[in-house]
């Protein structure tokens, strides 16, 4: 089975198997045995990367994986998704709030038998799920709102060197490095693909001066903003 390289170095199988249907969505839920078989085949022909999410059911789909592929914890990865409200089992809104992604992070990984996980990965998977939420940048006036070490480790409740501790050991970057990595990426988006102009780019991504930007930016391209979309390479 061909590899792929996600993010910052998540290695996978070129081909995922997306479980819903398994428990939710297409019917009713299948066998729980036969479905544990089937993920256990997907595994031996290749397979290291299975999809899921905390609304399959709700729940009842990340237990489903949970269980299957608890033999093979430190071998596959499991991508999950929330973003919903609940009572009494079912939907009821939605809700992305900094404070609700550690309460379901945390749910999830028990129902994915990550109980033992390592705290380090842990802070590093709600770090990382805290700044993705801040992207993509689609209204000229919107404006991210954690942009520094400082902030994260804030809206986080942890202390910054803690936070910056977790994110070397697991990712080998500060936590400096990644955010400004991710609002580069962000920033060749927008100077490549939208006809903001400089200031409306640098606000958006937390700039208070246009300056602020142009240095940031080349610090790390050599290319001044304006110059980088210019260039037809």
């Amino acid at each position: 089975m061909k590899k792929r390289i996600l993010g910052n170095g998540l290695q996978v199988s070129a081909i995922g198997l997306g479980c819903m249907g398994m428990s939710f969505g297409l019917g009713p839920a299948a066998d729980k045995n036969e479905m544990i078989r089937l993920i256990h085949k997907a595994v031996n022909t290749g397979v290291t990367f299975f999809d899921t999410a905390e609304v399959y059911g709700p729940y009842i789909n990340e237990a489903l994986l949970g269980e299957a592929l608890a033999p093979f914890k430190g071998e596959v990865v499991i991508a999950t998704k929330f973003g919903f409200d609940y009572k009494d089992g079912k939907m009821v809104g939605v809700n992305s709030r900094p404070e609700n992604i550690i309460k379901v992070a945390e749910a999830s990984l028990k129902r994915l038998k990550k109980i033992l996980i390592n705290a380090s990965q842990r802070m590093t998977t709600l770090f990382l799920e805290l700044l993705e939420r801040q992207f993509p940048i689609d209204e000229v006036h919107q404006k991210i709102q954690l942009k520094t070490a400082k902030a994260f480790a804030l809206q986080l409740n942890v202390h910054i060197n803690h936070l910056n501790k977790a994110l070397k050991e697991i990712t080998q970057q500060s936590t400096t490095q990644i955010i400004a990595e991710r609002i580069l990426q962000e920033a060749k988006i927008l100077l490549k693909h939208s006809t903001w102009n400089v200031a409306e780019i640098a606000f958006a991504l937390g700039f208070t001066e246009v300056t602020h930007f142009n240095n940031f930016f080349k610090k790390y391209v050599q290319l001044s903003p304006l110059k980088y979309r210019n260039n037809k390479g």
